[in-house]
């Protein structure tokens, strides 16, 4: 591979399949020494394009997810959901849970909001729901870069009239992913 970001990354998924967890520390410092760049630009701009189709073969795409929980949800059922989506996030999936007010600073008093940096939470307003949402899906965010909006409780319908996956389907393709490319 590269020797870069995408060596990591395919280190990161080999080490999780081994049954390991890798972890990024945001404070942390590393001392290091730049390899020296050898052979021209076009030459490595190819190493890394192959880089990138060698990891995306292996381990596949990257999808990004919109999970709205309904605020009557309850905290329990929400921290087994958050740990499925801690699955799919440490498959490389992003995941944005959209939860009100009360349930955002319930999860996050729970220490929810620091599970994996792939998964964000963002507060809903008491008003205006619908809106907010509409927003944050059409947002310049990459993470919400062609999300794919899920109900975060099956049989309660995603907000603003959009069809949402149920949970039970992400649930599953995180589960086969699993089983495919990690043998879990």
């Amino acid at each position: 591979m590269d020797s870069g970001l995408w060596c990591l990354r395919d280190f990161s998924r080999r080490a999780y399949r081994a049954g390991f967890h890798t972890f990024r520390i945001e404070e942390g410092i590393v001392s290091y020494e730049d390899d020296v760049p050898l052979g021209s630009i076009e030459r490595r701009n190819s190493s890394i394009k192959r880089s990138i189709a060698f990891y995306r073969e292996r381990w596949g795409e990257t999808c990004s997810f919109c999970v709205h929980f309904p605020k009557d949800a309850d905290v329990k059922t929400l921290g087994e959901r958050l740990e499925i989506l801690h699955r799919g996030a440490r498959q490389g999936h992003y995941f944005t849970v959209l939860a009100h007010a009360r349930l955002y600073r319930e999860l996050t008093k729970a220490g929810y909001d620091r599970i994996h940096e792939n998964i964000r939470f963002s507060p809903l307003p008491l008003i205006f729901e619908n809106r907010a949402i509409a927003r944050a899906l059409a947002a310049d965010d990459p993470a919400m870069s062609g999300a794919q909006p899920v109900t975060g409780i099956d049989g309660i319908p995603f907000p603003a009239g959009i069809k949402g996956m149920p949970f039970a389907e992400l649930e599953q393709m995180i589960a086969g992913t699993g089983a495919e490319k990690y043998g879990a």
